[in-house]
């Protein structure tokens, strides 16, 4: 399930309350400059707790806090635009 995955692999307890979307892209990462595929899950979670940590190094290059307040100053990618207007938040 996705909130053992995401306790596993993020360090945090997550409940989820709704599955909306997933895409992938591949694209340049702007961080190293390689083509890698990227893969986007968009769902909703309450965050129960824990601290957020990379579980996984190899595969995952980095987890991080967003702010609803610079949701606009981020790259998103088609899959995360279409959720994020859906919720009035782009």
């Amino acid at each position: 399930m996705m909130q053992d995955a995401m306790q596993r692999l993020a360090g945090i307890k997550v409940r989820p309350l709704k599955q909306s979307s997933w895409g992938t892209e591949l694209k340049v990462d702007p961080v190293d400059g390689q083509t890698k595929l990227f893969v986007f899950l968009n769902a909703d979670f309450e965050y129960v707790g824990g601290e957020l940590v990379n579980g996984d190094p190899e595969k995952i290059e980095r987890w991080e806090w967003g702010s609803l307040a610079n949701l606009s100053g981020y790259d998103h990618v088609p899959p995360s635009v279409i959720l994020l207007t859906e919720r009035g938040l782009l």
